[in-house]
């Protein structure tokens, strides 16, 4: 899973305006970062919740995006 996540970072430099699934964006976003939300020493745990309708494919700048 973690390599799709990368990938999908590494191919979101693109030069003009794609059709993206947002979901898939911050669902990559938040696996690349789960080791960010764990408790350490010195601070909590962060719970993300995600709450959030089906939404369309969007057309943009898909690295900008993420």
């Amino acid at each position: 899973m973690p390599s799709n996540s990368l990938r999908t970072f590494s191919r979101a430099d693109t030069a003009e305006k794609v059709a993206c699934d947002i979901h898939q964006g911050i669902n990559s976003t938040l696996l690349i970062l789960k080791y960010r939300l764990k408790s350490l020493d010195k601070r909590p745990a962060i719970k993300v919740i995600l709450e959030s309708d089906k939404l369309p494919f969007v057309k943009c700048f898909l690295g900008q995006l993420n």
